[in-house]
């Protein structure tokens, strides 16, 4: 995965550059900063989706074979019982 690096200062410098009050821009940057931390904390990455989907695929074919034997018990029930 690539890491995308934020310098809040560099922002706030261009920001400044382009007529915005220095708080104001300082205040914009540490919120951008913020919001991209927070972001990289819910991403997830190739290998963990990877091992969860496989996960869930494991538990999909259980279930799956379950209801089958389950099936194929009624109907051999049925039939011998009809």
């Amino acid at each position: 995965m690539t890491t995308i690096r934020y310098n809040p200062l560099t922002f706030s410098e261009k920001l400044k550059q382009n007529g915005m009050g220095e708080s104001l821009a300082n205040v914009i940057a540490q919120q951008q900063q913020d919001m991209q931390s927070m972001n990289d904390d819910n991403l997830v990455t190739k290998v963990y989706l990877s091992t969860e989907l496989k996960l869930l695929e494991n538990r999909l074919t259980i279930k799956l074979g379950v209801m089958m034997v389950a099936m194929v018990g009624v109907l051999t029930f049925l039939l011998k019982h009809t």
